[in-house]
């Protein structure tokens, strides 16, 4: 984003530092707890926000790029990022001066080791098993999070563009045992359309589909349910973004356990 605010160049600076919020130093209304935080800011010397915009770009999906160029993903991601982690990303910016982007996370607590305490129960987190999924779409920002996710949490993440590069996979033979795809899929198809196809090819796969419905609640059980199509067909999980990973791997377990 500061690079193409910037075209005919400019100044980018990085600065990170700690900072403990208390009442008496709450810098500025963060909405914050008191506490630690590293606050990470990017500031650039570009073309700047306008004022009209600031309560716009951390929308999902606004952008003021031209067509094809940008999905308006990048700084909502972030945000849903931070306040996940139980931070906030601030914007600070004035028109023909440049923006300001700063990330305020919680600071980490080294674990205190106890020698004499073994356990045995797997983390809250985990899932049943190891299991392989295909991760479907075209939106790089919301998929690679969710990846990332995933892969904390063992499960084996492969991923596909496209519906027809999906089905290919599975046709090939590929061991996926859980497909998460995007509602809306590239050529107009749909996580619906891509369900049934995939289905045909493998009866007993996990199919879930993943929305783009904005919800400021992290912590409820974002799973629901919808149908694949007006006809009386089988229903599908839903899982609306953004969620958190704990949300993500109870979802999944509940998924494989009520399969």
């Amino acid at each position: 984003n500061a690079a193409e605010a910037m075209p005919a160049g400019g100044r980018l600076v990085v600065r990170a530092h700690n900072l403990r919020l208390s009442p008496a130093n709450r810098e500025g209304d963060l909405g914050l707890p008191s506490g630690d935080y590293l606050a990470v800011s990017l500031a650039d010397t570009g073309r700047g926000i306008a004022e009209d915009l600031m309560d716009k770009v951390l929308q999902p999906y606004f952008t003021t790029h031209r067509p094809h160029q940008g999905r308006g993903l990048g700084l909502c991601l972030a945000d849903s990022v931070a306040r996940q982690s139980g931070g906030r990303l601030m914007l600070y910016s004035v028109v023909g001066k440049g923006t300001t982007v700063t990330l305020y996370l919680p600071s980490a607590q080294a674990a205190k080791p106890n020698a004499g305490a073994k356990s045995t129960r797997p983390p809250l987190d985990a899932p049943v098993a190891r299991k392989q999924v295909l991760l479907v779409g075209d939106k790089r920002e919301m998929l690679a999070v969710i990846g990332e996710a995933l892969e904390s949490l063992e499960y084996a993440v492969v991923t596909a563009a496209t519906a027809q590069a999906a089905l290919n996979l599975l046709a090939s033979g590929a061991p996926i045992d859980l497909v998460l795809s995007d509602s809306h899929l590239p050529g107009g198809q749909t996580g619906a359309d891509l369900a049934r196809s995939a289905k045909a090819l493998k009866e007993n796969l996990w199919v879930v589909i993943l929305s783009g419905q904005l919800t400021d609640d992290l912590s409820h059980t974002a799973l629901s349910h919808t149908s694949c199509s007006d006809n009386g067909e089988p229903e599908l999980p839903r899982l609306c973004w953004p969620f958190d990973k704990k949300t993500l791997s109870s979802a999944l377990t509940g998924i494989q356990e009520t399969a």
